[in-house]
């Protein structure tokens, strides 16, 4: 039964659906149905809350399917005083995620990737902070004085020219709209649905044919004859009814 709960959710940024989507439904066409988990969160969202979730989710989402390889998107709109997302994280905060998957990577391959960012001076203070602690290189508080743009990085309302603002400052703060109770009940949900999961699914890995390039060749000439086909026959039927409009004289006579 649909509820407004429900509804919020599924058109939470990015759509990708409330906690109880969790996926294709039907195993039989998919095998990646259900896998799928959501974690809708509500405005306001702070450091302490978020990087505690993430951890306990997944930290246990990584247990139980034991993949050979992450890949994980480091999206900088959760951070405070984006454009358009509405939490109130602080980089070292978002960096710490960052940290905790590649702790637990081992000896798994990790892939990190960016994402969504809609305050371009704070996404690129996010991703630098990060590489470096990818790479395990100390950067310095303050921003050079050689950087491109630094007059974007400036002033009170910019960053002051630092490394790690306070992204939470309260002139930037969205109101908070989680409570332990909330936050217990979707960490206790994702616990649940990971109970009834084997495992990561599996994927068949085969090579690509040595011969499929000559195979879309193929294709793309098929495809282009067809097109070709097309247009012959579409100037025909025009040519017919141009014909069908002229009088004796070759005078058009309109519709």
């Amino acid at each position: 039964m649909e509820t407004a709960w429900s509804k919020r959710f599924e058109e939470f940024f990015p759509g990708t659906g409330g906690a109880q989507e969790t996926g294709p439904p039907d195993t039989y066409t998919n095998p990646g149905a259900h896998y799928s988990l959501n974690v809708p969160l509500k405005d306001g969202i702070d450091d302490e809350q978020y990087t505690s979730l993430f951890r306990n989710i997944t930290g246990a989402c990584i247990q139980d399917f034991d993949p050979s390889a992450i890949v994980l998107q480091c999206g900088a709109d959760s951070l405070g005083g984006d454009r358009l997302g509405k939490f109130n994280l602080n980089i070292t905060a978002h960096a710490d995620c960052v940290d905790y998957v590649k702790s637990q990577c081992h000896d798994r391959k990790l892939l990190i990737i960016g994402g969504g960012g809609y305050t371009p001076r704070n996404v690129a203070r996010a991703w630098c902070h990060e590489t470096a602690l990818c790479t395990e290189n100390k950067l310095p508080a303050n921003l050079p004085d050689n950087i491109p743009f630094r007059q974007a990085f400036e002033g009170e309302a910019k960053g002051d020219g630092v490394l790690l603002p306070n992204l939470s400052h309260l002139n930037l703060r969205h109101p908070n709209e989680h409570t332990p109770i909330y936050l217990q009940g979707l960490e206790n949900n994702i616990l649940t649905q990971l109970r009834y999961i084997q495992g990561a699914p599996s994927v068949c890995m085969q090579q690509i044919p040595r011969d499929h390039v000559k195979i879309r060749e193929e294709a793309e000439a098929r495809c282009k004859e067809e097109g070709e086909d097309y247009d012959r026959e579409e100037a025909e039927e025009r040519r017919v009814k141009l014909e069908k409009n002229l009088g004796g004289r070759r005078e058009y006579r309109g519709i």
